[in-house]
Order: C-alpha cells, then sequence, then structure tokens
C-alpha cells in the first residue's frame, strides 16, 4: 500500500536539519531540491542534493513510467535511498504549497512518484519549497558569491541588441574553480577579475575573445542544432577545465549565446561529470 508523502513546514524542516545524527534510527534525513541545476547551484539548502531533469528526457520519456535512476544521476546516493538509508526524504521545488499544486509532469512530482514505488521509508515534501524556506530560515541556505558579483563596468556591444534576462546579473559558480556565464558576462574585466578568472572556455561562435594576452582562452565551436554531436568536444574541453584547475586557478565557460537546442547547463554538466570524476554520459 502506497503512503501519500507529508507535507512539512520550513520550521518542522529545520528540526529535522539540526537533529544530531547520532539520535536518527538511519543516516538521518536527505534533501532532494527539484530545482533546474542553475538555480540550485545560485543558491540552496545546505547540504541539499539537486534532482533534475532535462525537459528533453521528459518529452522522451512521456507515458513511460519514470524510474529513480533516471532522475538520481549519483549511483551512491541512488543506492543509499533504495537500501532506506535516509529518513525522512524530504522533496522540494521552489515554491509549491503543497502537494496537490503539483503538475504530473513536473521533476518533483515524478520523483516524489519514484520514491514512493521504489524506496520504503517516510517521503516528505516541504510546504512553500525553497522560497519558504529561505525566508524562514536563511542562515540554513547557500548563497553563492557569483550572485553578488559587480557588474557597474559598461557592457560592450556583443549582437547589437537588447541584453536579454541570461545576460543580465552575474555568473553562475558551478563548482570552487568553475563558472558559467555568458557572452556578455565574458566582457565585463571588472566581473572576471572580481570572480578570479584566469581562464576562458568560449564555445560560443560570435562571441570574440575579448581580452587576448590577459586571459587564456580556448574556443570549441559547436553547430547549434540537435543533430550536432558535441560529444567530439568533450574530451578537449575537459582537458583545458581540468589543467585549469590544477593550476588552482580560475575557469570561465561562455554560455552559448541564446541556444535553445544545446543548453549551456547541458554542455557544462557534460564536461564537468568528467572532470568531477563522474561517469561520462554516452548520449546527452
Amino acid at each position: 500500500m502506497t503512503v501519500d508523502p507529508l507535507e512539512i513546514t520550513a520550521t518542522e524542516l529545520v528540526h529535522i536539519l539540526q537533529t544530531p545524527r547520532d539520535q536518527c534510527a538511519s543516516a538521518g534525513g536527505v534533501v532532494l531540491d527539484c530545482r533546474p541545476f542553475l538555480d540550485f547551484s545560485l543558491a540552496h539548502i545546505r547540504e541539499a542534493r539537486n534532482v533534475n531533469w532535462s525537459s528533453m528526457m521528459r518529452r522522451r520519456s512521456k507515458g513511460s513510467v519514470v524510474a529513480l535512476e533516471w532522475l538520481i544521476p549519483d549511483k551512491a546516493l541512488l543506492g543509499r535511498l533504495r537500501r532506506g538509508d535516509f529518513s525522512p526524504v524530504v522533496v522540494m521545488d521552489q515554491s509549491s504549497g503543497s502537494v496537490a499544486e503539483l503538475r504530473a509532469e513536473s521533476v518533483a512530482q515524478m520523483l516524489l512518484t519514484a520514491l514512493q514505488n521504489e524506496v520504503h521509508t517516510h517521503i516528505c515534501f516541504l510546504q512553500g519549497g525553497f522560497e519558504g524556506f529561505t525566508e524562514a530560515s536563511p542562515e540554513l541556505c547557500y548563497i553563492s558569491a557569483s550572485s553578488q558579483l559587480p557588474s557597474a563596468e559598461p557592457e560592450p556591444a556583443v549582437t547589437g541588441r537588447r541584453t536579454p534576462a541570461y545576460d543580465q546579473g552575474g555568473p553562475v559558480e558551478l563548482l570552487p574553480f568553475l563558472f558559467l556565464g555568458s557572452a556578455v558576462h565574458s566582457s565585463r574585466r571588472e566581473t572576471l577579475a572580481a570572480a578570479g578568472i584566469t581562464a576562458v572556455l568560449n564555445v560560443s561562435s560570435t562571441c570574440p575573445n575579448f581580452y587576448e594576452g590577459e586571459f587564456e582562452y580556448l574556443r570549441l565551436t559547436v553547430e547549434d542544432t540537435l543533430a550536432a554531436d558535441i560529444r567530439a568536444c568533450f574530451a578537449t574541453a575537459i582537458t583545458f577545465i581540468d589543467s585549469v584547475k590544477q593550476r588552482v586557478v580560475g575557469c570561465w565557460c561562455i554560455a552559448r549565446q541564446a541556444s535553445p537546442a544545446l543548453p549551456p547547463s547541458v554542455w557544462l554538466t557534460s564536461c564537468t561529470r568528467s572532470v568531477c570524476g563522474w561517469t561520462r554520459p554516452s548520449t546527452l
């Protein structure tokens, strides 16, 4: 018999997070954050784990029963969930007030269903999501310093059009040595310096290397189509990022300009999986 997830408040989650592990019958609770990868990188509950699934994969799986392994790429975490090591398992999204508000195709709803089908432990859903929790307990949240990087330096004209949403604000800190930014971000010398950037991986076909001689650059031009085999560039990109990482300096990866076919998060995540020692995916 399947038991419906228990809806909990931010206050109740604080109690779960602050309960000493030696007072727990299991390894304690775990928070699974279903927000997009870039949103999670900018801010999240400390020790939360990101669970996300690309819209392309969701479309391809339409009508299929979503397995937990499709949503949890981390094999170690997947194994611990299936063994019931964590109790409770708390699922959260950006701001949903209840399970009833979730759409059937949302990552949070698919994750809750998969957990109910495959995991025997207490499953909870956080009311109000990350927005509600960060208002109640900001001290338990991680906020990336990149969201506060300066952007006062005038931006050079890159494409001759108005600055879109993805060019606004600062870059996203994915890892201590790795940022994701746009062509406009890369044109701001002050922003690069504030982030400690020393190398730029340029995967845009139109963005110039603005500061040759001041920063180390590698340009990889990838066709912006679904048919493009971007895996051919992985080895070169990974080698470049890894060489920067070994020297303990910053590295920047420029986002493709408004790419609908090859989102920068998908491309970059594929590269960082190998850099971080994860299994390199055979397909996107």
